[in-house]
């Protein structure tokens, strides 16, 4: 199954015990906004911050950026979805 989790805030212990879990029997991937996008953790997974949200926080990345259209689409793509 492919999970796509939206984090919205920093340190969601919840969100990283839940994606630990899931990642070894699942197709898992992250996508950071709002203020997630401050403070990228690593959970093994793949990746991805709200370009909207780094550029109107004034930060550089190394996570791939992806616009609105894109989040969009990768909802989609994936079997589930979960916001944080």
């Amino acid at each position: 199954m492919k999970l796509l989790h939206l984090i919205r805030t920093l340190n969601d212990d919840t969100a990283a015990r839940v994606i630990a879990a899931q990642k070894d029997e699942h197709e898992v991937a992250v996508i950071l906004l709002h203020d997630a996008v401050l403070s990228p953790p690593s959970w093994g997974v793949p990746t991805y911050a709200s370009a909207a949200d780094v550029q109107a926080r004034g930060i550089s990345t190394d996570l791939p950026l992806v616009d609105y259209d894109k989040i969009v689409q990768m909802t989609f793509e994936y079997d589930k979805v979960t916001v944080w």
